[in-house]
């Protein structure tokens, strides 16, 4: 007979294999996993805590500003544009932009000129410092974006491709191929980079950032990855819940997987709320912030204003003359009378 203490024994090993045996029959996880090694959305900002601009601002005002580098003033002028200042930020970034030439100066300016709907001097700017980028380089998409910028101000349809990414006919790609990664991963990433700056300072409605974002989506959901084409249509969503396309997208994806059984990603995760400037800073008053700045000053020719008549002979040796002509004929006049 066995003993009480090993029957007890026996029955919690029966019980431990038994739940053991349930374990290996049922997954623990009900949704299945989509494999995406080459591409995804790292998480977007939009804005800046005002805590972490505070302390770029208090760093900044430890440092006489006539002894400010190129990157302090550049730095100075990203946060003004960041926090809505942006004529004070113009106000730099256009004296910056007469002595380098700094592609992240490019790109703030740009978007600068677009935050004022300043579309001549932004296509100014671009036709001097990137009139010929690379297509599909960050470039080539930010040029791309302010030209349909200034193309719907005009225009309130759209009717072209401003990414230029979709194509309209489903080409075989083989996955992890070197042609896979040159025409779908790599503009794939040089536009996740543009749309992540446009995005940092862009917090309204817009048709051409939802354009973007939808073109991406398709390529997204035909060569790369349902989930990330889920958050690149959501993406497309916020900045225009008018296009029905968009609408129509957002539903075909939701419906792929629920049918692939794929857990819809957390799309705040990817796409935070805003974070807007709530904090006071001396240094962002704008009559003060242009006072001893170190950045070179530059007023432009303008077309048409009328120029100042250069004096032929020197002004400021008249009145020396005069005096020594005075002296000459008094002298003269003396010795005449002896």
């Amino acid at each position: 007979m066995f003993s009480q203490h090993s029957i007890r024994l026996i029955f919690l090993c029966l019980l431990l294999q038994s739940a053991n045996s349930y374990g290996q029959s049922f997954p623990t996880d009900k949704y299945n996993r989509e494999y995406s090694p080459y591409f995804k959305f790292n998480q977007f900002k939009r804005g800046e805590k005002s805590k972490v601009l505070s302390e770029k601002l208090d760093r900044l005002a430890a440092v006489n500003k006539l002894d400010w580098t190129f990157e302090d003033s550049l730095e100075f002028a990203e946060i003004a544009l960041i926090t809505g200042k942006v004529d004070l930020s113009r106000h730099y970034l256009s004296n910056l932009l007469i002595s380098h030439n700094n592609n992240k100066l490019i790109k703030l300016s740009v978007v600068a000129c677009y935050l004022k709907k300043d579309y001549t001097h932004g296509k100014l700017i671009l036709n001097e410092h990137i009139s010929n980028p690379l297509i599909n380089s960050p470039n080539y998409f930010l040029k791309r974006i302010f030209l349909s910028f200034d193309s719907l101000s005009t225009n309130l349809n759209l009717n072209h491709q401003v990414l230029g990414l979709w194509k309209n006919d489903s080409i075989p790609y083989k996955k992890g191929s070197s042609r896979y990664l040159k025409e779908i991963i790599t503009p794939l990433i040089n536009a996740r980079e543009t749309m992540a700056f446009y995005v940092l300072f862009i917090h309204e409605d817009n048709p051409v950032i939802a354009r973007c974002f939808n073109e991406m989506g398709k390529v997204l959901e035909l060569y790369v990855s349902l989930n990330q084409a889920y958050i690149s249509y959501s993406i497309a969503r916020i900045y225009n819940r008018k296009d029905a396309e968009i609408l129509i997208n957002v539903k075909r994806i939701k419906g792929r997987h629920i049918q692939k059984n794929y857990n819809t990603p957390n799309f705040r995760k990817y796409f935070p709320r805003v974070e807007y400037w709530r904090l006071e800073s001396d240094l962002l008053n704008e009559e003060f912030a242009k006072k001893g700045d170190s950045i070179p000053k530059f007023v432009p020719n303008l077309v048409g204003k009328s120029k100042d008549k250069v004096t032929s002979f020197p002004i400021d040796i008249i009145f020396p003359t005069g005096i020594l002509l005075i002296i000459f004929l008094f002298i003269l006049l003396t010795r005449r009378r002896q």
